[in-house]
């Protein structure tokens, strides 16, 4: 059936341009007798056209990654910031993977003779890197950090890598892009904080296909006893940061390469070092780690407890590399009001040799 409506004539067309004169024009509607086509949309979503990478044999992509990865470097900081976050390349020279490189330039600059006059600003330079909590390996990524920070002044950080960009390709592919990046690339966490925003707060829904970590952190006494004290209890490992880490790592079943060092923070740790190595230690062995397991120790300053743990520390599942003694500290001396570098005369560190004045 057809229904037609017929024109008032082919004037009336003119009146297109007069709105306050009507106008009907001949409308055809189909009839009600014959079917509508109701074929669904094959166009296809604008992510399913990119099928070009999908295409292609995954252990192909898999090169492709990695390729990709290789030109912007390997090893990144994840640190946090204003509640967030971040990611820096790591910048560390190979030197610096010698333990007692800052200690060594210390002794030439402490040695050196007393007209120069900028020996002292020299060793509390020194000192900072030395104690900073990035540890003695990657202090120059700190300084470097702070650098990109202060010429920014304000403005967006630039992502440096092609995650983000690989991330957006296409949809489809996102979770094997992710789990490329984990894969891949080696992961320090230099603070204990960063750590534990990475691990327990922040955790990556893939962070299980994680291989390479490197992890550093520094904390007070008192933030290992509530560890010590408390145990492996559910309420500790929701309010203790460092059994919350170690737990979340005991979940991470494909790590290839860790390295774990850890340091006490307060001037009198000497006396509490023992206790808290063994425990740490202890609950380290719990990790499962596929290839190299390393931890960094704090150094000793008494000959008898390195020689009683000779022994204990070969039960152990993975090596333990022992960082030198701190010779340096730093003082406030009064009056006047001044920070001075003082050097240990030997394995005691109440004994001080000489002042730099």
């Amino acid at each position: 059936m057809t229904v037609c409506v017929k024109s008032l004539g082919e004037s009336n067309l003119d009146t297109w341009s007069n709105p306050g004169k009507g106008w009907v024009s001949q409308v055809s509607v189909a009839s009600v007798e014959e079917p509508v086509s109701l074929a669904p949309n094959t166009r296809q979503h604008v992510q399913d056209q990119r099928s070009f990478l999908r295409n292609i044999p995954p252990e192909i992509r898999n090169v492709i990654y990695e390729y990709l990865w290789s030109s912007r470097g390997r090893e990144y900081h994840i640190y946090h910031k204003n509640g967030q976050l971040l990611h820096a390349p790591c910048v560390m020279y190979p030197r610096d993977n010698d333990m007692n490189s800052i200690q060594r330039e210390m002794d030439r600059v402490y040695e050196s003779p007393a007209v120069d006059m900028f020996k002292e600003s020299s060793l509390q330079m020194w000192h900072k890197r030395l104690t900073s909590d990035w540890g003695h390996r990657h202090w120059r990524c700190k300084e470097r950090l702070h650098l990109d920070a202060s010429r920014s002044s304000g403005r967006e950080e630039e992502d440096k890598t092609d995650w983000m960009g690989m991330l957006l390709v296409c949809k489809q592919m996102y979770l094997e892009v992710m789990k490329s990046i984990l894969e891949y690339h080696v992961f320090l966490c230099s603070d204990l904080t960063s750590v534990y925003w990475f691990f327990v707060l922040r955790r990556p829904p893939l962070l299980r296909n994680i291989r390479y970590v490197d992890i550093n952190f520094a904390a007070r006494s008192y933030e290992y006893l509530g560890f010590l004290v408390s145990g492996g209890t559910e309420q500790a490992t929701k309010t203790i940061p460092l059994l919350a880490i170690l737990t979340s790592l005991e979940q991470t079943k494909c790590l290839h390469d860790l390295r774990i060092s850890f340091d006490v923070l307060d001037t009198d740790y000497r006396t509490r070092v023992d206790t808290i190595e063994e425990s740490l230690l202890s609950n380290f062995s719990t990790i499962k780690v596929l290839k190299i397991f390393i931890v960094e120790t704090p150094g000793i300053h008494t000959e008898e407890h390195v020689a009683g743990n000779r022994g204990s520390l070969a039960k152990y599942p993975f090596s333990i590399q022992r960082r030198p003694i701190v010779r340096y500290t730093l003082v406030n001396t009064v009056p006047p009001l001044s920070r001075r570098v003082h050097r240990a005369g030997n394995w005691k560190p109440a004994v001080i040799s000489k002042r730099i004045r």
